[in-house]
């Protein structure tokens, strides 16, 4: 569903209707498989703060497989802002995304952006100043809602047919693709990267949980309110598919490489469930990153960490 109802300066707030907005970058400021015996709770010592836990050697090999046919001419990519961005929202199936694009009538690279929120709270809009930035850099950025406090299989549908909604639209180059998520995001993000692997160059994921399993196995280890509350709604997300709901456990040679980012003192170790995910794509395709604290997800996505993701994705997709 496109549409243009207005052309404005985006100063702040959500999107919504099917709006068109031209965005002078100067505006803002800096910033499956059948049911199964779940696996076992992965198990083994934390590794050293601020250094990879995994060593990445990938970085500049990019992706190996078949993608969609890249559209010609596409545009440059850039670490600095330059581009005046074009900010529309689009329906599919029950749900709303809003698209990022630069004002520029080239091909561009896409980034999808799936906020966390424990698989049943959070919108589209927590992503809305990230996805802005990202498009002043020569992305189209799309922002994607999906069904909350259901079945990841249900999730997971949200999310594709969101993409497919952008793919071939708003000067999108699907042979360009990137996914983003935080938390619950990240892994809604790596399940479809694993179920679509040649549509997507890469995946960037900040505290994700890989298994809902060992969410689940955690959560009800550590009593306390945010560790219950993971413990809950992975029971409800999984709906007793354990298997198919870890995406660690579904990965080929083709799956996208990975880049992942969490804290030393998270309130489970979102690292160390990385990890999983890491080990089964293998060390030249993935990295993780430990830092300091304990941030979670979104709150990790700032200053040289964020600077060091974009960078990488735009390796991939080169």
């Amino acid at each position: 569903m496109r549409g243009m109802i207005s052309r404005r300066r985006f100063l702040a707030g959500a999107v919504t209707g099917a709006t068109l907005l031209v965005v002078p970058r100067d505006v803002l400021g800096p910033t499956g498989l059948a049911s199964a015996t779940p696996p076992a709770p992965a198990k083994g010592p934390a590794t050293g703060i601020d250094a990879p836990l995994v060593s990445a050697t990938n970085a500049s090999q990019g992706f190996a497989g078949p993608h969609p046919k890249r559209i010609a001419g596409g545009s440059a990519i850039t670490l600095a802002r330059r581009y005046d961005v074009v900010v529309e929202s689009i329906r599919y199936r029950a749900q709303m995304g809003t698209v990022y694009r630069p004002d520029v009538s080239a091909a561009h690279p896409v980034v999808y952006f799936l906020h966390g929120g424990f698989w049943e709270g959070g919108s589209r809009h927590q992503y809305d100043h990230e996805a802005q930035t990202w498009a002043e850099c020569g992305w189209v950025a799309v922002t994607l809602d999906y069904s909350l406090a259901t079945g990841y299989r249900v999730m997971v549908q949200d999310v594709w047919a969101g993409v497919g909604h952008v793919e071939g639209q708003w000067y999108a180059d699907g042979a360009r693709q990137v996914l983003f998520g935080d938390s619950a995001g990240g892994h809604l993000a790596a399940l479809v990267a694993v179920q679509h692997p040649d549509h997507f160059a890469g995946q960037i994921l900040w505290s994700p949980v890989i298994s809902p399993w060992n969410a689940f196995h955690d959560g009800r280890a550590l009593l306390i309110p945010a560790t219950s509350r993971l413990s809950r709604t992975a029971q409800v997300v999984a709906a007793g598919n354990w298997r198919s709901a870890d995406p660690s456990l579904q990965v080929s040679p083709r799956t996208p490489a990975l880049w992942i980012a969490g804290s030393s003192r998270e309130f489970v170790s979102f690292a160390r469930q990385g990890q999983l995910l890491v080990k089964a794509i293998g060390a030249r395709r993935g990295e993780v990153h430990l830092v300091k604290g304990d941030r979670h997800g979104k709150s990790l996505e700032q200053g040289p960490l964020l600077r060091s993701a974009r960078a990488w994705a735009r390796q991939q997709i080169q």
